[in-house]
């Protein structure tokens, strides 16, 4: 189905459930909270972190992570041990291909450039995009990583927070959020050819 279209679908993630419940709402807000304090950390003027440990974050793996790397930045944020509605094998994955992508675009958090804008402005390939709109959650860390190298190349600020909703999202919540990505993108994309007729 295109992402021009008002519908996405979106594929089926046995692994969690809605996020219905107020301990789920509570936890969303402490992770969206993190995001700001995780970019003040990767900033060379902030001490919690040494160079060493931001660069290991950048070579991060994303199938066998570093548990005790993660522990160091998600342990004092109290997002080490996942919650209830995922396992913590993605919890780890999901956060890693978030860090990595941070620390690899270190300095470039702005809560005022959504995803889909950054990536336009960039020219990440159409294809490239709607593949990772249409991705099954366990594959969006692998996008992630991939538009992370991309926007770093770039030196592109984004909006993290937009990266944490579209890695730890589901159902409904899911489809809404990549509405709005895919939307953002697309109206950059077309504002751009407009402007160069």
């Amino acid at each position: 189905m295109s992402l021009r279209s008002s519908t996405i679908s979106a594929a089926p993630d046995t692994t969690r459930s809605d996020y219905a419940s107020d301990t789920a709402a509570e936890r969303h807000e402490s992770m969206g909270a993190a995001i700001a304090t995780c970019a003040s950390m990767l900033r060379s003027a902030d001490d919690r972190l040494t160079s060493e440990e931001i660069e290991a974050l950048r070579g991060l793996s994303l199938d066998a992570p570093d548990a005790r790397l993660l522990h160091r930045v998600l342990g004092p944020l109290g997002l080490a041990d996942s919650p209830g509605w995922i396992g913590q094998r993605q919890w780890n994955r999901n956060w890693a291909a978030l860090l990595k992508g941070m620390a690899m675009c270190a300095g470039l958090h702005d809560p005022t450039v959504p995803l889909g804008e950054a990536l336009a402005r960039t020219d990440w390939p159409e294809d490239r995009f709607t593949q990772m709109m249409e991705a099954r959650n366990g594959q969006l860390p692998t996008f992630i990583e991939w538009a992370s190298r991309h926007l770093a190349g770039e030196n592109q600020a984004v909006n993290w927070d937009d990266v944490r909703r579209l890695l730890f999202k589901s159902g409904d919540h899911a489809k809404q959020l990549r509405l709005r990505v895919a939307n953002d993108y697309f109206r950059t994309v077309y504002a751009i050819r407009r402007r160069s007729i």
